[in-house]
């Protein structure tokens, strides 16, 4: 099984209607922004390894199918790789038991996710994601929630309204 069809196997493109809700999500350039910004306040150490993308993917994915070839990177990449992940079925890259994301995966993962929490917030976008993947900080999911339009509106109390019109309420005097 390789890592598209674990992805595929963890939100099928079946069970995602073609909803036309990304607006409702913050942008794919937005979250660019929001990885950049989150790579920036760690330390280089942190940074380095904070996010997989596809190119160091594809290391790990070596050093585990070879564990023995020196050639790949350095010895303390490969002793980083050997202590951190595992190889499942032949193809696939994973931490604790779940897939590993990398970072070009992320957005489209988070989408989905904070979809299926129904904009629930964080943790509960959190948990959902954390269900199926590994490697996706909770700071940075933390983040994508915090730049999500629909709930940045629902938290100022901006939800649209179905009323065509604008409702005035005076705010002056309370009713009960």
């Amino acid at each position: 099984m390789t890592h598209s069809e674990i992805s595929d196997t963890y939100y099928p493109s079946y069970a995602m209607p073609h909803l036309n809700d990304y607006d409702q999500y913050p942008s794919f350039e937005e979250f660019e922004i929001i990885i950049q910004d989150y790579l920036k306040n760690l330390s280089s150490k942190k940074r380095d390894k904070a996010l997989i993308d596809r190119n160091r993917y594809v290391m790990i994915l070596q050093v585990l199918k070879d564990p023995r070839n020196t050639a790949i990177s350095t010895a303390q990449f490969r002793f980083w790789v050997k202590k951190m992940f595992q190889l499942h079925a032949k193809q696939v890259v994973c931490h604790d038991g779940k897939p590993v994301a990398t970072r070009e995966e992320i957005y489209g993962i988070l989408v989905h996710a904070h979809r299926e929490a129904h904009h629930g917030g964080r943790d509960k976008t959190s948990a959902l994601v954390r269900r199926r993947y590994s490697w996706i900080p909770k700071e940075l999911i933390a983040r994508f929630v915090r730049h999500c339009p629909f709930c940045i509106a629902r938290r100022n109390g901006n939800q649209q309204s179905s009323l065509p019109f604008d409702t005035y309420y005076d705010s002056g005097s309370p009713t009960y």
